[in-house]
């Protein structure tokens, strides 16, 4: 499994010769990486005109779709988009993995959890998902959850588990991984060209 991140344009040269460096991110210290996966969106209701956007936003590529996820931080600094392919490498392993779980699907996708009980996820605080979930009083929320993933196979599933639940991602940063360790530039795969047509979130 490759992984897409996204940076300005103008760092490009430098980030070629020199690899990534862990910064400061969204998600605290890191670097946000996304899946080579064509994940899902999920409108938060059955409104129509969310459910038209959803349509929409599911036919544009995958790269597109990670974009509408993860760069909303470079878009709002008015930075000019790159894209880049990247290997990761055993010492990048574990990731931190955020997905935010909407009260719809949360109670299947915590009980699908255990069910298949993938020895390479972890809730982050060490807790059962499900366990966590049937505390909350609210008939509506939005669950922010964090999950240490060791592997690309564990990563796949979880996100396989998650979207057979019925979740999808929607809105910036609803699923993120970090990488916590800097990322050499030979792990630099290619850097992607793809025609930016959809703006959502």
């Amino acid at each position: 499994m490759k992984f897409i991140l996204f940076t300005d344009k103008k760092k490009l040269d430098s980030i070629l010769e020199n690899g990534i460096q862990v910064n400061d991110c969204y998600r605290g210290k890191g670097i946000l990486v996304y899946p080579e996966i064509d994940i899902q969106f999920r409108a938060p209701n059955s409104e129509s005109e969310f459910i038209n956007e959803e349509k929409e936003v599911n036919k544009i590529s995958i790269y597109e779709k990670w974009e509408a996820i993860g760069a909303l931080g470079l878009k709002q600094n008015g930075k000019s988009i790159c894209a880049l392919k990247v290997e990761l490498t055993d010492k990048h392993w574990p990731l931190k993995v955020f997905i935010d779980i909407r009260h719809q699907i949360a109670k299947e996708f915590g009980e699908l959890l255990d069910k298949n009980e993938l020895p390479g996820v972890k809730y982050s605080t060490g807790d059962k998902l499900s366990e966590i979930i049937q505390t909350i009083e609210s008939k509506r929320f939005v669950l922010e959850s964090s999950f240490i993933v060791n592997t690309e196979k564990d990563l796949r599933q979880l996100i396989e588990i998650f979207q057979k639940s019925g979740g999808g991602v929607w809105g910036a940063h609803s699923l993120d991984c970090i990488v916590e360790s800097d990322i050499p530039a030979n792990s630099i795969d290619e850097t992607i060209n793809y025609k930016k047509t959809h703006n959502t979130m």
